[in-house]
């Protein structure tokens, strides 16, 4: 993981730097403006269930992490600590999808 955090940061900077010049920040986008019809609330729905898929999936491996935890752990703070994570994963996640949309178009 250390080797991908620094990677795409690097990527992510380099690439910024590369396509500066071509940004344009008044491009009036795809036709997707909130309450723009059906092909906006495809695409939303889309983007929203692939936003959760990404956390929910990791669901499944918290009991294999926890077993590592010590045993006075209490209930509440385990899952307290493993909802944040979830959202606090959803930050970047948002990121990338909008990221993503925007080299896509």
């Amino acid at each position: 993981n250390k080797v991908a955090v620094v990677s795409a940061s690097i990527l992510f900077t380099v690439g910024t730097w590369a396509f500066w010049d071509s940004f344009d920040f008044h491009y009036p986008g795809a036709g997707l403006a909130w309450g723009g019809g059906e092909r906006f609330w495809s695409a939303f729905v889309g983007s929203v269930l692939l936003a959760f898929a990404a956390p929910i999936s990791c669901g499944a491996f918290l009991g294999d992490w926890s077993r590592y935890l010590p045993r006075s752990t209490g209930k509440w703070r385990l899952m307290s600590a493993s909802i944040m994570a979830q959202t606090l994963y959803l930050v970047p996640l948002g990121f990338g999808l909008m990221t993503s949309a925007v080299v896509a178009v």
